[in-house]
């Protein structure tokens, strides 16, 4: 059984049925997000009072792990990339270096998840840390 449109693009649209999806799932990580932080904007005007982010956060371990995402977009470019170009040893490191990115904003987020548990600072606190933790 032949799954139609994953060689040849449809004639109504013109797109593969994987550029369709990609489209898709684009689509919905916008609705996602901007329902995140439309509930943001809502639950920090209706406050009484909402605390500087630098008082409860680390202003350095969250631009190290900015860094570290947009680093990680970057090498994943260069795999994709290396792949598109048949160099099969450089998308090896840049996906390699990817993943490595990856489990470093993992590990920077853990111990900063575990300070602010080991301060009694937990998700039900406040509305501030309930909409940080769920962003």
């Amino acid at each position: 059984m032949d799954i139609p449109y994953t060689v040849t693009a449809r004639p109504d649209t013109g797109l593969y049925n994987a550029k369709v999806g990609i489209w898709l799932f684009l689509a919905s990580e916008v609705m996602l997000f901007g329902a995140l932080f439309s509930s943001y904007v809502l639950l920090r005007v209706g406050s009484a009072s909402w605390p500087h982010g630098s008082t409860l956060l680390s202003v350095p371990i969250g631009t190290f792990n900015t860094i570290v995402l947009i680093t990680s977009s970057v090498t994943m470019v260069f795999a994709w990339v290396s792949l598109k170009l048949n160099q099969f040893s450089k998308f090896k490191l840049y996906l390699g270096l990817t993943i490595l990115l990856a489990l470093t904003f993992l590990v920077v987020k853990s111990f900063e998840y575990g300070a602010k548990f080991s301060h009694h600072m937990f998700p039900a606190t406040s509305t501030y840390l309930a909409i940080y933790f769920t962003m």
